[in-house]
Parts: structure tokens; sequence; C-alpha cells
């Protein structure tokens, strides 16, 4: 016998439902015996469904936590900033000066290496003493290439671009950075063509100097 959805649905409900309130059903009676039967298939049937649907949102889950959490947790790393270096300031219109010691510490997380052109996509975040000696804090994506030299050296090219707050800049800021690695050292250096990075100081070119630690 065919039911449509919503024939099954009224059933569904009235099998589920206790009838007759204030009565006890003799379960003996042939027609009661049907009711009850069939409640107890369509609850049955009901729990399997829900059990197995469980099942396959928790499968669901876990392939993609699975797939990632090797590449996610394999590539945590410690940012930690010093240094900079200023050139191309004209003295005769400007004051030039600039903090050359801009402490400071991140985070990165990667992703495997292997997933875009070769590279590894990466996030950032962290906070540094910029060169007018205020605070700085950044929140920026990327990407990174690394070449083997031989034993455990290994050079890199990282690019970056996100939002920066401080530095003369208040938005969309993006910074190139040549690596050189031994392990999971590697010092990176940044430079930034000359520009104007803040209406007090004028035009200059920055070479920055930070430290990675891969855990």
């Amino acid at each position: 016998m065919n039911y449509s959805p919503k024939r099954m649905d009224v059933f569904t409900s009235w099998a589920t439902k206790p009838h007759f309130q204030g009565r006890t059903l003799d379960k003996t009676h042939p027609f009661n015996f049907q009711i009850f039967k069939a409640r107890s298939q369509l609850t049955s049937m009901l729990k399997n469904r829900m059990e197995k649907s469980q099942m396959h949102i928790r499968s669901l889950l876990l392939v993609p936590a699975l797939a990632l959490s090797g590449q996610l947790l394999a590539s945590p790393a410690l940012l930690v900033f010093g240094a900079s270096h200023h050139s191309g300031c004209d003295t005769r219109k400007y004051r030039c000066e600039f903090e050359s010691f801009n402490p400071g510490a991140g985070v990165e997380w990667g992703w495997d290496q292997s997933l875009l052109a070769g590279g590894m996509p990466l996030v950032r975040a962290g906070v540094y003493r910029d060169s007018y000696d205020e605070t700085a804090a950044f929140m920026a994506a990327g990407w990174r290439r690394t070449w083997p030299l031989g034993g455990r050296w290994e050079v890199g090219l990282v690019v970056l671009a996100g939002y920066l707050h401080g530095s003369g800049i208040d938005g969309f800021a993006a910074l190139p950075l040549a690596t050189l690695g031994y392990g999971p050292l590697a010092l990176e250096l940044g430079y930034i063509p000359k520009g104007q990075v803040g209406s007090m100081q004028g035009d200059v070119a920055v070479t920055t100097v930070n430290l990675r630690w891969a855990f």
C-alpha cells in the first residue's frame, strides 16, 4: 500500500501519541494489538534512522578534520620582531628620526607546502613597537615557498598582505620577505620600498628583521 508523505505524517503522529486517555487498552484485543505493534515498529524505525543520521554527520565532520589535522597542526610558529633599518629619508626636509629597535611577538599558522603552487598558505598576527615608538598590530594572510640548500639549510620567499594599524599606516599593507632557515629557526628580511609611510617623517625605505621558530 502506498502512503503519501502527508498521510504518513498523520499516521506517525497518531501512532506515537497516547490515545483513549483515561482508559487502559487491552493489548490482547486484535485491533489494539495491531496498534501497539505498529507503534513499536515505527518507534524502532525512527530511532534507527536518527542513529544512522547522527553517524553520517559525525563521519562527515571527522573526514575533513582528519584530512586537515596533520597539516594544520604541523606548522604553527612563533614570530619574534626586533629591528628595522630606515634609508632614503631627506634630512633637509624631515626630521628622519626613527626607532630601529622594534621588539614584538606574533604567531603564524601554516598549511601543507604542496597545497598552493608548491608553497604554503599561511596566516599571521602580531604586535610590535613601530618606528615611531608606538604600539602597532597586524593581521595578514600570505604564502611561503622554500628551497633546500643542503643539510638542514633552506632559503625561502614569503609574501604577506593584510591589515596594519601602526608604522604610519591604518589599513591595507603588503610586505615581501626573504628567508634563510636552519631547521626550525629562520631569519626573515622584509623590504618596503621608499614611500610615504607617515606624515611626520616623509619618504623612507624600510628593511625589517625578525625571527621565526617553527614548532
